[in-house]
């Protein structure tokens, strides 16, 4: 079973770091991507009733 030896400089060390530095941005990216799509949801939602309100006025 071969192993990989890392030097003292710590090399492992920033691997992990780096690793740990892109969950934290993706992260960031998937939260970013669920708040805009909640908000077009919701404004969404909001345009729809407006449309319906103005219907209704517009039958009267």
């Amino acid at each position: 079973m071969k192993r990989k030896e890392y030097l003292i400089d710590g090399s492992l060390a920033f691997k992990r770091l780096r690793f740990l530095c892109y969950i934290s941005i993706l992260k960031e990216y998937i939260y970013s991507f669920l708040d805009y799509l909640f908000l077009i949801i919701i404004l969404y939602f909001y345009v729809i009733r407006l449309l319906k309100e103005l219907k209704i006025r517009m039958k009267r």
